[in-house]
């Protein structure tokens, strides 16, 4: 057990601001997402709708919400885009202005996790996470399409955040927003079901105990049985029949055919090796940075399975196990799902949900040459 000394904390946040000055600490996130935004409305505006954007734009431009809803079920994702932009038209039909919303979300998106950073590590920390989220290339490109995942990023991140607050308040309302939040990720994209399993198992780790937040435990197992029931009606109603279409099928086996395991073909090993070195060579665009990024990645993995149970950030902060287990249980989900040959793993934008968990991971050996005295055990 180590002792945790509850001035050390707040004297080394005392100290990191003294020595970065009050403006800058202030000021500096805030340029460092405008110019995040800066660069995701400049991709937006330099290129046309490529084929699959302007099906969606296609889509979303009916006379009615009701065949607006209806259109968006011939799309391999769930209609929250599609109804969106439904109403977006009403603002234009520009293939810039058709981005925005995702140029929003993803800026959103960067934001939010630099918050949830705030929360679990220090401020140094999660300004390196800003910057890893706002300058990414591929977080900037998929913020600046007419797709779901810049969306689907933006909901992520603020079920990271809203969670965490929830829990640390004993807030009420912040959970029902979380809630909200998991909804419009179900509704935004179905890899979010992953999502859904990794947070539910996580906050079953992160309330106990649970007699000490009674209500809000049940507030919180709520709205998990409201994201059971969308994830359900989503599935029945429109996953099944895509399946029994053949369109599941034909994906796998043209563009995503690599993505899915094929006994026979690779081993098992080889197949999740080359595929997990993919989300992180596409998240960076780069072979050499990615595989650089991927062992930063699990050092930090390492890093925190090296605390044992002890607590990262403050007396009522998260565990260094139960961030492991938020950080990995979704690579470890989707590598099944893999496997069985249900979902594709290490493709561009099927790994979106894992892309904002590579971008946090990766600086937490960052937080422990910072604020290493400050990490108390679980008691």
């Amino acid at each position: 057990m180590i002792p945790f000394d509850r001035t050390t904390s707040a004297t080394a946040e005392r100290a990191e601001q003294a020595a970065l000055g009050p403006r800058f600490a202030m000021w500096f996130p805030a340029a460092i997402l405008a110019v995040g935004f800066l660069a995701r409305l400049y991709e937006a505006w330099a290129y046309f709708l490529d084929p699959d954007e302007a099906l969606h734009a296609l889509l979303s431009n009916q006379s009615s919400l009701g065949m607006a809803y209806k259109a968006a079920g011939t799309l391999a994702h769930p209609p929250l885009l599609i109804l969106l932009l439904y109403y977006w038209h009403g603002l234009g039909h520009s293939g810039l202005m058709l981005r925005i919303p995702s140029v929003l979300a993803g800026t959103g998106c960067c934001w939010f996790a630099y918050l949830w950073l705030k929360e679990v590590t220090d401020k140094s920390t999660a300004l390196l996470g800003l910057i890893l989220a706002a300058f990414a290339p591929a977080m900037i490109a998929l913020s600046a399409e007419v797709r779901q995942y810049a969306l689907l990023l933006f909901f992520m991140s603020a079920c990271l955040y809203l969670s965490e607050r929830a829990v640390r308040r004993d807030s009420k309302p912040l959970m029902v927003l979380f809630s909200l939040s998991l909804y419009g990720a179900l509704l935004s994209h179905y890899s979010s079901l992953f999502l859904a399993v990794t947070l539910g198992v996580y906050m079953l780790a992160r309330l106990r105990p649970y007699r000490e937040r009674r209500t809000l435990f049940v507030v919180w197992g709520s709205g998990q049985v409201g994201g059971i029931a969308l994830s359900a009606f989503l599935v029945t109603n429109h996953l099944v029949r895509l399946r029994q279409a053949g369109m599941m099928n034909a994906d796998f086996d043209t563009y995503l055919r690599r993505s899915i395991f094929r006994p026979g073909e690779r081993n098992v090993f080889s197949f999740l090796t080359v595929q997990t070195l993919r989300v992180f060579t596409q998240l960076f665009s780069h072979g050499i940075v990615g595989s650089l990024m991927l062992l930063a990645f699990l050092g930090g993995i390492l890093w925190l399975l090296r605390k044992n149970k002890k607590k990262i950030s403050c007396e009522t902060g998260p565990t260094s196990r139960e961030l492991v287990l938020l950080l990995l249980l979704g690579f470890v989900i989707n590598c099944g799902a893999a496997l069985a040959g249900q979902y594709p793993y290490g493709a561009r934008a099927c790994v979106s949900q894992l892309r904002l968990h590579c971008c946090c991971a990766t600086y937490f050996p960052r937080h422990r040459r910072r604020s290493g005295q400050g990490i108390r055990s679980s008691r």
